[in-house]
């Protein structure tokens, strides 16, 4: 990630709702460096922060330490593209709520 180009777009606008959307292969080889760059993005910022893991061997612990909240954590595979509808639904609901 580069936090110089995220912050640009970080509270341009006060009425908007700032959302960092994270995909990964699950695996999360280094989960520490992950974190101490989400950590540095969104810290006192409001970002809502989404964690999605491709694969079946996705770490789930990881992807939610990520996220900072379960039911911002999605994993899909190839066949349960449906995932894409429920991370737009709910992308939808805290952007335009």
């Amino acid at each position: 990630m580069n936090e110089v180009i995220l912050n640009n777009f970080i509270n341009t606008d006060p009425t908007a709702r700032n959302v960092l959307l994270i995909f990964t292969s699950g695996r999360l080889d280094n989960l520490g460096a992950v974190m101490t760059e989400v950590e540095a993005i969104t810290r006192d910022t409001g970002v809502y922060v989404f964690a999605i893991g491709a694969g079946y061997d996705s770490n789930i612990d990881g992807l939610q330490a990520i996220a900072q909240k379960p039911s911002n954590v999605f994993m899909m595979s190839e066949d349960n593209l449906e995932t894409l509808d429920v991370i737009q639904s709910q992308l939808s609901y805290i952007t335009c709520s």
